[in-house]
């Protein structure tokens, strides 16, 4: 079973790694929310208030956006890590751009590092070496 588990692992790490070999973006392809969020932004009207803090309207509503601490008070960015609508709203009125607030984990810098890692295959049973001593053997119940 283990050995089953170390091909695949080994089969994922070349894919995810060819996957991304040539991708020169800042943040993973995957990473598709940004762009839907950018058209949910023509519900928002975002008014700064002071220092990269804003409020942006949304019907009747009123949430809290604060660009620096990449939050806000509807949590979505806090939770996830990828800007809410809101704080895409804030973040293009202020003529910045939304990848640039996403988090490191979902740059592929980070992406290229997880996957950087090799698992060196082993020879089959019938190729190890025979290791003298004791063999061990389970514990006694």
């Amino acid at each position: 079973m283990l050995e089953i588990v170390r091909r695949k692992m080994m089969c994922r790490l070349q894919e995810r790694c060819e996957w991304i070999k040539d991708y020169d973006g800042l943040v993973c392809p995957r990473i598709m929310e940004i762009d839907e969020t950018k058209e949910q932004t023509l519900y928002c009207g975002p008014i700064e208030a002071e220092n990269g803090i804003w409020g942006v309207h949304e019907g009747l509503k009123i949430y809290v956006t604060k660009l620096k601490e990449k939050v806000c008070t509807c949590r979505k960015w806090d939770v996830t890590g990828i800007p809410c609508r809101h704080g895409v709203s804030a973040i293009m009125t202020a003529r910045r751009e939304p990848e640039d607030f996403v988090h490191p984990f979902y740059h592929v810098s980070t992406f290229k590092k997880a996957y950087s890692g090799t698992i060196i295959p082993i020879p089959d049973q019938s190729q190890w070496d025979i290791a003298h001593g004791d063999p061990i053997l389970p514990p006694e119940s």
